[in-house]
């Protein structure tokens, strides 16, 4: 990196000073601590630097107090000193140690003697000489003189200079001496200063369209940046586009050192990826590397370090420093670059001045030398070079040689030839060529002097001219001024001879040939000049197969007239969205976006051995498909090669039209074939002077169609006369068919017959005949020659590629084999008579019988018992059967209304509403939260990993991880459980941000895809592009009160996926304690369709945050849920019965880690019997568990009671059992304690409560005992302590009980409120404050006078977030010298004005006397007018007019406590304000005491009148249109009643904005487009209407989504 820093600046005198001075004195210090003094004061601590005081204690050894309490061992105290016994001119390294460690516990001996201190962390050292040293415990004192040993540098000469020529060094000496008294550690660095490099900045929401806002590096290339997007130039560019690049730019990361190895490309779509303030931010900037810009026409490099970056949309301020690459960089090195000098030494320094590559002219800087002088930390040397510049030439070749060159011939050139000769300057001053000459007459050069500029060349003619044939030679001269080559030769040679002269025959071919055969004929070719002819060949069809397809927009892409259907397994076309795919295999144009089996290259077919070919069609069209077709290959006819890769077949493909995506999907292209059919054999070769040479002419028609095929051969030769010669042959081939089968043979295999069923004597089987040949096949008869048989058709005609199916059907009532054969008779030159075999094997049918009809097992909860299962075969065939499970949702009972899986749900104990003022309400809801305290470790899934049973362990687990390309958010998809005896397939959520916050989570949606089959379904790319899965169906949840089943299915007549309602979820709630989320989805459905797995993808739209998408990898991650029961097995799954035969299997029911109760399933034996081919019996398991009564704490406290009070809490109990738990009687052992129920049931894994009330008439502590018997086998019997402490309750009395106030506007007063407590215990209070009957806001006023550039003005108002709240833009203000002014109305907050001009000069005061004021509540805050172009203010608003303090406290029995009430008025507007003071305490009577409160605030702001509006007006929104916040203001005259709502195009009420009275003034409301039930409000046109007194408008507005 070259040298950019800020240095210490030394005038000549300094330098001179620095340079010729003595050494100063050392700075020495006496330091005395008597005996006995405080050493915690300052006084007596040696305070050597900010972490280093010497001191001692009465008895101790010397410590740092700065860094510790006191002398420690084996701490090394003082901690942060080393010490060595003698000098610090004469100690090593290593002699350094503890204090203590030095003196070797004996610190007399180093009285009046000289040691050295060394601090480590400062490098500073001391030489310390002790005078005394109190020992033992006479006092701590000591005494010292400390003088500071520090080195000096100094530096001759104290300039460098040279005068050189490019090219030339020279080596000068710069000397550095130490006077100081410790080692000189120093470095040196050259700094060439400005002209070398340029930091620029463009700030946050600067005008980019200004100069000073552009970083103009040239003439045309001008970088800067908007206040969304990457940087521009702004010279030929108006803003950020893709691929996101200042045009005639290109960039890479790295330094000047890899400019030959790093790959330059665009700045934001190559380079950082399009995450551009990421990688600067991240990466980039935090460890200062670089990037390499390299000015494209200029041919120019910089390297750029850039600073700052605002993230997107935030403002486009960025910074950077760039450097030039010179050659100035390496005109001085320093050797050595570091080094030590010691005390009183020297070094000398070897300063190379270097100036090869530079230009003439004066290069100034300086070499930087750091060093750790204590006064002098970096000395500034200044350096001049002084270069005389030279040239330097270059000649391109160095030897010239035409070579053969052919005369005496009948030409247009028949006597020479020319060559170019290039002369260039490399050098850094002017090329002057004072003669350029020739020494043979058979040879001129165009010109005989030139003058070249450096870095440039020129291009001279050399003609050689002759008659006679043979060798020619000689030598161009060329004198110039080079210093080093003044005189440049160059050999010039030539070689005359006469030509060869070509002759072809014959020059024209006609072959006939059918499909498939070949034809070599012979060309001859003659050379009867008198050299050499070199010749080769190539073709050049005119007549090739040619094929012009055409999708429309939003043609059902699935019907064949909609596919180009190239071959038998390449059918291209395109879905309305999306790039070309294959539709003989593939549903879209799944990545990596083929189509399957066929490469692409853009080029044309003369260059396919040197394209590169792409499986990837879009990736072929740089992922940006339609911008490269409609702007690039289209419009300049530029074609594709496509290559079929089974097939090996090339097209050239010439597009016509392409729909942009998401618009119809439309496309058209022409694709032409290419054939090697005609080729010369070999394709090139020489023929000598006067000499022939035969050469295969091949015709092939391999692979071709019937036709005509017309090509041009061309022939190219160094025949200087007739260079091409063109051979016309035309091929004719007559196409063949070919026929094909498939069954073949055509099998039915086993037919059942003799049964009372459909189809009962016989089948149909389809088989497929087709033309693999090149003419169409034309079948004259199909016949089969058994009677059993029959065909659907007797005759067809195949086009080529193209196949029938013809219709089979075998019918009979015997038992037995049948065959026969169908023969087909058909113009197949190979196989005009094709035959196929047939056969049928007619059989009875078997029978199935399965019994028992129902199995049962009545259990124990961990216990198991196998049941047998007979399956009988009664008919006459083998019986082939497979067993599924299911749980008995298959019987499609009716779904409950609500959920049935955990219903209880652990309600909070409480009930009704919520009453501020109502004590016992108040206590009772306390009491509520401590229950759910206490009992929320209780509150886990069933499916949590630590839970002890499950309702059915087989389906519980854990679901999805977030992918790694997404972000992470605070969201866990926890388990997936079904419970298919309540017909629900369910889905836990656990969010960490709440549903119904507005800054949580507002829309989900769950794919699902059903059959686990990407192909089948909605195509989920149409929504998330790397999604490889397509759904058959939807979960989607809305807000927090409603979700649907949506199943998905294709409709061809409308060419899309629509979506039908399968099932409104009654399975949808919001716990209070977790922010869980159930869902639910009918399984039936799922059953219903087949399905046996299922692979989720899940999206969440999350207001405030980036969408976030879960989904398992495919295919080896995929959620396979099985709808059977996990409760019940079979030992077999499958099996084959003989006729007449049974098989028993052993059906096991298994209840561990099951609940008690009823489990019930069908059982499905899918089997070959044409009757029954799903056989049903029933499964019943009813599990017996064990209840389990759980107390989780050793008793229950009341805590504090009130004498003569009622007080309730919460007696919490536990089933921790597999069982129903029966409280069967509840009682208590004193008539003070009762309970609210005596009997209870409680389900397993579930809790409930008893409550329990308390009144007692007796001070001290009460004990009693609650007992509960329930039908816990191992505790039926449960005793639980109770326990209280009983005291007087408190008496709550204030003064006053109303406050009537007046306050001048801008003033503050104060008021005592005192709280007494007339009971007999401490009273706890604490104070709440409300406003009733006035709706507060901060009225914020914007006054400017404009100067005489209205139209520069304008200015913005946000929130501290950077939300816009209003504003206006350049243009709107007009009038020059003319005083505007708003009024807006703001929530509480911090808020930023900013005001902007865009000439940059403010508004005052160079073109006219423009000024701006701020006011908040009629309170100037801000003001003024010469500024640049911004200016910004930042304040904060509060509605809150009084504080009250303290607002909390404890009041003992019988005393009191005073409260502080003070307004402010200087926050709000003239008007009469009321509010009500809450006091809410522990007294059980007065539990809450409302105090009233009135307040006057008299007078008005001095400005307001003058600034009043003249008349009623709405203003338009601002801005408009908004998502999701608008400002709408208005104006009153004088205080009116006002309404402002808003109203949809029907006229529908959506939101009442202001309904009350209001003073004066400008004013504004905000709107957040939400209804007057708190509900978004859809995109589209708003009304809004104003009634002001008898003043009514409406305006329109704009809702953006």
């Amino acid at each position: 990196m070259k040298y950019i820093r800020e240095k210490i600046c030394l005038t000549n005198l300094c330098c001179l000073l620095l340079l010729t001075a003595n050494i100063l004195p050392a700075e020495t210090v006496v330091f005395t601590k008597a005996d006995s003094a405080d050493w915690t004061l300052g006084e007596n601590q040696d305070r050597i630097t900010d972490n280093v005081w010497i001191t001692r204690k009465h008895n101790q050894s010397l410590f740092n107090i700065a860094q510790e309490d006191g002398y420690s061992w084996p701490a090394d105290s003082p901690v942060g000193t080393l010490w060595a016994d003698t000098t610090t001119a004469a100690a090593a390294s290593a002699s350094y140690t503890s204090f203590v460690s030095m003196h070797g516990g004996t610190p007399s001996t180093i009285i009046n003697h000289t040691v050295s201190l060394y601090l480590p962390q400062d490098d500073l050292y001391y030489d310390v000489t002790f005078s005394s040293y109190s020992g033992g415990n006479s006092g701590g004192g000591f005494s010292y003189s400390r003088t500071s040993v520090t080195p000096t540098i100094a530096l001759s000469p104290d300039s460098l200079s040279a005068d050189l020529h490019t090219g030339e060094t020279e080596t000068q000496t710069l000397t550095i001496t130490n006077n100081g008294d410790s080692d000189l550690d120093w470095a040196m660095e050259i700094d060439w200063g400005p002209d070398y490099s340029l930091t620029f900045q463009k700030n946050d929401s600067a005008d980019w369209t200004l100069p000073e806002n552009q970083d103009r590096v040239t003439d045309y290339i001008w970088i800067t940046r908007a206040d969304n997007g990457a940087i521009f130039n702004a010279y030929s560019e108006d803003g950020d586009v893709h691929p996101h690049n200042p045009e005639g730019t290109e960039w890479a990361i790295g330094s000047f050192e890899d400019i030959n190895s790093v790959e330059f490309g665009t700045f934001g779509t190559d380079i950082l990826g399009h995450s551009v303030g990421t990688v600067l931010n991240d990466s980039l900037i935090p460890n200062n590397m670089p990037m390499l810009m390299h000015i494209i026409d200029d041919d120019l490099y910089y390297e750029v370090y850039f600073h700052s970056w605002t993230q997107s949309a935030q403002g486009g301020g960025f910074s950077y420093t760039r450097v030039i690459e010179s050659n100035i960089f390496n005109a001085i090195s320093i050797s050595p670059q570091s080094g030590t000098v010691s005390t009183g030494s020297s070094s000398d320094i070897d300063i190379i001045f270097d100036a090869s590559g530079l230009f003439g002219g004066e290069y100034y800087g300086e070499i930087i030398v750091a060093s750790n002088d204590p006064d002098y930390p970096e000395v500034a040397v200044p350096v001049h070079l002084s270069v005389t510049s030279s040239s330097d030439i270059w000649v391109d070749p160095d030897t010239m040689d035409f070579g053969e060159v052919y005369v005496n011939y009948d030409g247009s050139v028949n006597y020479g030839a020319t060559l170019e000769l290039t002369l260039g300057n490399d050098g850094t001053d002017v090329l002057n060529v004072s003669s350029i000459s020739i020494d043979n007459t058979a040879f001129m050069v165009s010109q005989n002097f030139a003058t070249i500029d450096y870095g440039e060349e020129i291009i001279l003619n050399v003609v050689y001219t002759t008659t006679g044939v043979g060798t020619d030679s000689g030598t161009i001269t060329i004198v110039s001024d080079d210093l080093d080559e003044g005189t440049v030769t160059i050999p010039v040679y030539a070689n005359a001879l006469e030509p060869p002269v070509i002759a072809v025959s014959p020059d024209e071919f006609l072959v006939h040939l059918n499909t498939g055969e070949t034809e070599t004929q012979t060309v001859t070719i003659t050379n009867s000049g008198v050299s050499d002819l070199r010749w080769d060949s190539d073709t050049d069809w005119i007549t090739l197969d040619s094929v012009t397809f055409t999708k429309d927009d939003y043609a059902d892409w699935q019907l064949p007239q909609n596919q180009d259907r190239v071959t038998d397994n390449i059918w291209i076309t395109r879905g309305d969205n999306s790039a070309i795919f294959n539709a003989f295999n593939e549903m879209y144009g799944w990545h990596p976006h083929g189509p399957d089996g066929v490469e692409w290259a853009i080029g044309t077919f003369e260059e396919i051995d040197t394209l590169i070919f792409d499986t990837d069609f879009v990736l072929t069209l740089n992922h940006d498909v339609g911008n490269y077709l409609n702007n690039i290959l289209i419009p300049n006819n530029m074609p594709m090669v496509m290559h079929l890769i089974e097939d090996d077949i090339y097209y050239e493909v010439q597009f016509h039209s392409w729909t942009e995506s998401g618009q119809g999907g439309g496309f058209s292209y022409t694709r032409t074939r290419k054939y090697d059919a005609i080729y010369m054999s070999p394709e090139s070769g020489t023929v000598s002077a006067g000499s022939s040479s035969d050469v295969d002419l091949v015709f092939d028609a391999s692979g071709m169609f019937g036709g005509e095929y017309d090509a041009d051969i061309i022939v190219s030769s160094n025949d200087p006369v007739d260079p091409e010669v063109v051979l016309s042959a035309q091929l004719s081939v007559t196409g063949a068919a070919d026929i094909w089968a498939d069954p073949y043979p055509a099998d039915f295999g086993e037919i059942y017959v003799n049964y009372a069923g459909p189809g009962n004597y016989g089948g149909t089987l389809e088989l497929t005949l087709g033309n693999d040949g090149t003419d169409t096949l034309n079948i004259s008869s199909i016949t089969v020659d058994n009677t059993a048989f029959s065909l659907s058709q007797f005759s067809a005609s195949i086009d080529y590629d193209e196949r029938i199916i013809l219709d089979v059907t075998f019918m009979t009532t015997d038992v037995g084999t049948d065959s026969g054969t169908i023969t087909i008779v058909s113009n197949d030159p190979d196989q005009g008579t094709f035959t196929i075999p047939v056969y049928a094997n007619a059989v009875e049918p078997p029978v199935i019988a399965v019994s028992p009809d129902l199995i049962t097992a009545d259990l124990n909860v961990g216990d198991t018992l196998d049941q047998a299962v007979t399956v009988t075969n009664n008919g006459a065939s083998d019986l082939i059967y497979e067993i599924d499970l299911y749980d008995q949702s298959r019987q499609q009972r009716r779904r409950p209304e609500t959920s049935q899986v955990n219903s209880r749900k652990n309600p909070i104990p409480f009930k009704g509403n919520f009453d501020v003022l109502e004590s016992e309400t108040r206590q009772k809801y306390r009491k509520s939260l401590q229950k759910l305290n206490k009992t929320v470790s209780n509150l886990d899934s069933e499916t949590a990993d630590d839970a002890r049973y499950s309702r059915d362990a087989s389906r519980s687990w854990q679901l999805l991880y977030t992918d790694s390309d997404e972000d992470v958010l605070t969201i866990d998809v926890q388990n997936v459980y079904g419970d298919i005896n309540e017909e629900e397939l369910l889905i836990k959520w656990d969010s960490y941000v709440g549903w119904t916050n507005t800054s949580g989570i507002a829309t989900m949606f769950i794919y699902i895809d059903a059959d686990q089959n990407p192909n089948t379904g909605r195509p989920m790319s149409e929504m998330i592009p790397y999604w490889n899965i397509g759904a058959e169906g939807m979960i989607v949840r809305y807000h927090d009160n409603w979700a649907k089943l949506v199943h998905f299915d294709y409709d061809p007549a409308y060419g899309e996926w629509v979506s039908y309602d399968v099932d409104t979820l009654t399975t949808n709630s919001v716990e209070p304690y977790g922010n869980e989320v159930i869902l639910g989805a009918a399984a039936i459905y799922f059953v219903g369709q087949g399905y046996s797995g299922i692979n989720f993808g899940i999206i969440v739209d999350n207001l405030n945050e980036t969408n976030v998408d879960l989904v398992p990898n495919w295919p080896t991650s995929h959620i396979s849920f099985d709808f059977s029961p996990g409760w019940l097995s079979f030992d077999l799954q499958t099996g084959v019965i003989p006729a007449g035969s049974s098989q028993d299997i052993t059906a096991t029911f298994n209840g561990s880690g099951m609940l008690g109760g009823d489990y019930f399933s069908d059982i499905i034996f899918s089997s070959n019997d044409p009757l029954a081919p799903e056989y049903s019996i029933s499964a019943q398991m009813s599990l017996t568990g064990i209840p389990d009564i759980y107390f989780p704490d050793e008793t229950v406290d009341f805590g504090i009671s009130y004498v003569d009070y009622s007080d309730q809490t919460f007696l919490v109990l536990d089933n921790t059992g597999t069982d129903l738990l029966e409280i069967e009687n509840i009682t208590t052992d004193s008539e003070n304690l009762t309970v609210d129920v005596t009997t209870l049931e409680i389900h397993p894994l579930e809790i409930d409560s008893v409550e329990l009330s308390l009144l007692c008439t007796d001070l001290g502590d009460f004990n009693a005992n609650v007992t509960i018997s329930s039908n816990d086998p191992d505790e039926p019997t449960l005793t639980v302590p109770v326990t209280s402490t009983v005291i007087i309750a408190p008496d709550i009395g204030t003064t006053p009980e109303a406050f009537v106030l007046t306050v001048e506007s801008g003033e503050t007063i104060s008021d005592t409120l005192t709280i007494a407590n007339g009971g007999g215990s401490d009273l706890d209070f604490y104070i709440e404050f409300s406003h009733t009957n006035r709706d507060l806001t901060n009225t914020f006023q914007i006054v400017i006078a404009t100067d005489d550039y209205p139209g520069e003005t304008s200015w913005n108002l946000s929130t501290s977030t950077g939300q816009t709240i209003d504003g206006i833009a350049a243009g709107d203000l007009t009038l020059p010298g003319t005083t505007y002014s708003w009024q807006i109305e703001l929530e509480d907050g911090d808020y930023v004005f900013t005001i902007y001009d865009a000439w940059g000069d403010g508004i005052c005061c160079n073109y006219g006397a423009g000024n701006y004021n701020l006011y908040l509540n009629s309170v100037l805050i801000a003001s003024g007018g010469q500024f640049g172009a911004s200016e910004a203010s930042e304040f904060s608003t509060s509605s809150e007019w009084i504080s009250i303090e303290p607002l909390s406290g404890i009041v003992a029995a019988d005393a009191s406590t005073d409260i502080t009430l003070t307004v402010d008025a200087s926050a709000i507007s003239t008007g009469y304000y009321n509010a009500f003071i809450y006091i809410m305490s522990n007294d059980p009577d007065d539990g809450s005491v409302f105090i009233p409160l009135s307040l006057s605030v008299m007078g008005m702001g001095a400005h307001d009148e003058a600034l009043l509006p003249k008349e009623f007006a709405l203003h338009q929104n601002y801005p408009n249109p908004f998502n999701p916040v608008t400002t709408l203001r208005y104006d009153l005259p004088e205080n009116s009643m006002v309404n402002i709502r808003v109203y949809d195009m029907l006229g529908r009420q959506v939101k009442e904005l202001v309904n009350n009275y209001q003073n004066a003034g400008f004013k504004s409301i905000i709107w957040n487009a939400t209804n007057d039930f708190g509900k978004p409000a859809a995109a589209g046109v708003y009304l809004y209407k104003i009634q002001a007194g008898d003043y009514v408008q409406i305006k329109k507005m704009v809702l953006l989504k």
